[in-house]
């Protein structure tokens, strides 16, 4: 049987979770930043009395939580993965970017 989730189990931590989630998911699926906009409210309503009454996310901050929380762990597992003798290959897609239009 499924324990049912207790907020004194890491409210903070689960927090963080739900957040770094929703700002993989907008940058994968290639949403804008103002997709974040709004989006804490949505979520209580959708979901009161859950991590949501503590998720807190606009624009600004999945913009920071991308550049220095994100991106330097992903920095840090490519350099891992060159030191290790692995191959890969990295894609950068540039087509939906307005830098590259002009």
């Amino acid at each position: 049987m499924a324990k049912p989730m207790l907020f004194a189990q890491n409210t903070q931590e689960e927090t963080e979770k739900a957040e770094i989630l929703w700002v993989m998911n907008m940058f994968t699926e290639n949403w804008s930043f103002a997709s974040c906009d709004g989006v804490t409210n949505l979520f209580k309503r959708m979901f009161p009395e859950t991590v949501s009454s503590y998720f807190s996310l606009a624009r600004n901050e999945a913009s920071s939580m991308i550049s220095n929380g994100l991106g330097p762990y992903f920095k840090k597992l490519v350099e891992d993965l060159n030191t290790s003798q692995a191959y890969f290959t990295l894609h950068f897609n540039e087509t939906t970017t307005q830098q590259g239009k002009n």
